[in-house]
């Protein structure tokens, strides 16, 4: 019968000997997960804080090049550039198209200045000595670059957020996988205190009963000696 206790016993304590393992592996993960994710939120609030500075730089950079280009191609300013190599060549304060031109160019100039765009100050120089249609090449291929670093940068800022929200829930499941391993773990201890205490019991009693055997058998063999005693006597 407490053979069959033992074999009971000794398979519970395997079973809340994995758990415990399981366990063990699971909070060694979460805390894994747990390091990553602080990594990944310093990582992606710092990257959230440059690009909306790269933001702001980007979109002053973009609608400058933006109004630069409007005004160049505006007909009054397409025939000043037409009939000069640049506008160092005219005197284009004479006109309101020229004068516009000229503010651009100083824009231009100031935003590069401010924002420390080498590129963007050597445009500004380049307006005033090439010819209308190298400008216009040059503004269209810089929009166009910034255009795509802004989608490039808002992919990067994207990726950070998906990352965030599946690590998330990643930790998530696993602090479920942990409660439900910790419920395991308490219920087979339970268990296995219960089993144990049942196979105390259960040896006592045994053990009982082999006191309880030994002491008949006793009075019996002493009571077989008093009765051969007596057949000797007589």
């Amino acid at each position: 019968p407490y053979t069959t206790l033992f074999r009971s016993l000794a398979d519970l304590l395997y079973k809340a000997s994995k758990a415990k393992e399981n366990k063990e592996k699971a909070e060694a993960a979460i805390e894994a997960d747990q390091k990553f994710l602080a990594t990944l939120e310093k990582d992606c609030k710092e990257e959230e804080i440059a690009y909306q500075d790269r933001l702001k730089v980007r979109t002053q950079e973009i609608i400058a090049l933006s109004e630069t280009l409007t005004i160049l191609t505006d007909d009054d300013a397409r025939e000043l550039y037409d009939k000069t190599m640049s506008l160092l060549q005219v005197d284009a304060s004479q006109t309101a198209s020229g004068r516009a031109l000229q503010r651009s160019v100083q824009h231009i100039a100031e935003v590069a200045r401010k924002n420390g765009n080498t590129v963007l100050a050597a445009l500004a120089v380049r307006m005033q000595l090439d010819a209308f249609t190298k400008v216009k090449e040059l503004i269209d291929k810089m929009v166009a670059e910034l255009k795509q670093q802004q989608t490039d940068e808002i992919a990067q800022r994207d990726w950070c957020i998906a990352e965030l929200d599946k690590t998330n829930l990643t930790l998530e499941a696993k602090y479920d996988l942990q409660a439900n391993l910790m419920a395991k773990i308490e219920d087979l201890t339970t268990t296995i205190d219960t089993l144990t205490k049942d196979i105390k019991a259960k040896m006592e009693e045994i053990a009982e009963m082999q006191t309880q055997m030994k002491r008949a058998s006793e009075t019996r063999e002493a009571e077989s000696e008093i009765g051969r005693a007596s057949c000797r006597e007589r």
